[in-house]
């Protein structure tokens, strides 16, 4: 166990310049799009030289998706930025309060829905 004076003193030395929250993208079937997250990853960590990384949070669909796939997610993320391990992950595993985290909520893609007359 840590003091908050220790950790505000690691992420004052550590956690520095510029990060992003990540979001996780999807296939057509509603699963984690894998070679997509790695791409993404890529990207943020080589073109736009992200000083650290955010995931899993609010901004990865954390009510969208099962524990496992959460846990899943964060795996790629870390194994991708652990091939040239430049900078850091913050790996956040929210948990939203008003779903359990075992269930999976399915939203209708947007194409399905009715339009305006």
């Amino acid at each position: 166990m840590y003091k908050k004076s220790e950790a505000k003193a690691y992420a004052r030395e550590h956690m520095r310049g510029v990060w992003g929250a990540i979001p996780y993208p999807f296939k057509s079937n509603g699963e984690l799009d894998e070679g997509q997250i790695r791409k993404d990853v890529r990207y943020y960590v080589d073109r736009l030289k992200l000083d650290g990384l955010f995931c899993g949070g609010l901004v990865g669909e954390c009510w969208s998706l099962t524990l496992d796939e959460r846990k899943r997610g964060q795996e790629i993320v870390v194994s991708e930025v652990a091939r040239s391990w430049r900078i850091p992950v913050a790996s956040a595993f929210a948990i939203p309060w008003r779903f359990p985290s075992t269930l999976k909520a399915r939203v209708q893609p947007m194409s399905s829905l009715p339009t305006r007359p």
